[in-house]
């Protein structure tokens, strides 16, 4: 029984694909996508036998130097953020003493203006000028001239 040129080639480039795929299907990882009763969406690994998923994805598998690589990344992120927070905790401190600082400032002149109107209520002089005249400086007003009677003017015919 001869085995023709076609098959030969067949059986080869079969071999590798199999290989290939055998090597894929343990590289990829599966993740499942639920949602619950409330309508929160949940990925997990394990399929649940309760529920059927709405999507199933399939991620290829990180090597170990990868997963060390993106250790190292989120711990540079996680270093920043902490960072960060510390800013803000810091400029959030420095915000709250400066409103501190201006609501003291603010009790402080609403109690002398209290204080300044206590005083302007329980003196009644003070409204008014040495002279008496309210609103008005020192000076006695000037005593307006009467206009007299009126003058005929002569040559002027009636």
């Amino acid at each position: 029984m001869t085995i023709s040129r076609k098959k030969i080639f067949f059986n080869l480039s079969i071999l590798p694909f199999s290989l290939l795929l055998a090597v894929q299907v343990e590289a990829v990882q599966d993740v499942y996508k639920y949602k619950n009763k409330q309508g929160v969406i949940e990925f997990t690994d394990e399929r649940k036998t309760d529920k059927t998923p709405e999507k199933h994805i399939q991620i290829e598998k990180r090597s170990a130097e990868e997963e060390a690589l993106s250790e190292q990344k989120l711990d540079k992120i996680m270093e920043k953020d902490a960072q960060l927070d510390k800013r803000l905790d810091h400029e959030r401190a420095i915000e709250n003493e400066h409103r501190r600082k201006l609501a003291e400032q603010q009790a402080l002149k609403d109690k002398q203006k209290a204080e300044y109107q206590k005083d302007d209520n329980n003196n009644d002089d003070d409204d008014y000028y040495d002279n008496g005249y309210y609103d008005r400086p020192g000076k006695r007003p000037v005593k307006p001239e009467l206009p007299g009677k009126p003058v005929l003017r002569p040559g002027r015919p009636r």
